[in-house]
């Protein structure tokens, strides 16, 4: 019973991380996950950072960063999520959808990124009083668009 029991410990103390292919490629890279509900005006598109809904605060309503001046806590990972509908939002680990906005400034890969007004991924020389650091960038882009990007967010399964 005790082997069983240490067995088991063992191996969810495992479970959660990086899997790797028997050539040492990556099979699977861990994340966390959150599920929200949307219930901004508007659908949430996918690699667009949501902050908590501070008007209907029961901790699973999600908002555009702009309307709550709110830290962002995850970024949209399904395709559309619609008014009123459940979704997926990454709290943890590597993307390629974020959405990087290069208006002001190019990223460069090892850089922090921050959640600007608009949900999207902006460098450090663009922030302002209502962005927050979100992850970092994996690769160097002066592109607008979906970048590689790891996200450093706490909370989700």
């Amino acid at each position: 019973m005790k082997f069983l029991l240490a067995f088991l410990l063992t191996f969810s103390a495992f479970g959660a991380q990086n899997a790797f292919n028997a050539d040492g490629t990556v099979k699977t890279t861990h994340k966390k996950y959150l599920i929200v509900k949307n219930s901004a005006s508007g659908a949430l598109t996918v690699g667009e950072f949501v902050a908590p809904d501070l008007t209907d605060d029961n901790g699973a309503a999600v908002d555009f960063v702009y309307q709550t001046s709110a830290r962002a806590i995850c970024m949209i990972v399904d395709t559309t999520c619609a008014v009123g509908a459940l979704c997926k939002c990454q709290t943890y680990g590597f993307t390629d959808v974020a959405y990087f906005d290069a208006s002001v400034s190019s990223a460069t890969a090892g850089g922090p990124g921050f959640a600007n007004t608009a949900g999207s991924v902006a460098v450090e020389s663009s922030i302002a009083a209502s962005e927050y650091p979100v992850g970092i960038f994996l690769d160097a882009s002066s592109a607008t668009g979906a970048v590689q990007f790891f996200i450093t967010l706490g909370g989700g399964e």
